[in-house]
């Protein structure tokens, strides 16, 4: 959403409870994969371009991801 909102040049602000993907971080269990093969999850403009496209993502590659988002489109992440 947040890049979308950019992409039109609305001001908008992303409250995160924590660092980004909080909850994934504290509220998932340890041997979490995604369910959705690697180059299949993906973001607006932003996919997967790791060597294992039919694979599926760790918790700690998940987090990841979201982290690595929301630095390449420069969210603007609040958090608490």
């Amino acid at each position: 959403m947040s890049r979308c909102l950019a992409e039109r040049s609305i001001d908008h602000v992303l409250l995160e409870r924590g660092e980004i993907a909080h909850s994934w971080r504290t509220e998932r269990w340890d041997s979490l994969r995604l369910l959705t093969p690697n180059w299949q999850s993906r973001l607006p403009g932003f996919r997967y371009d790791g060597d294992d496209p039919d694979g599926y993502r760790t918790l700690p590659e998940a987090i990841d991801f979201l982290g690595n988002y929301a630095r390449a489109i420069s969210a603007p992440v609040r958090t608490h």
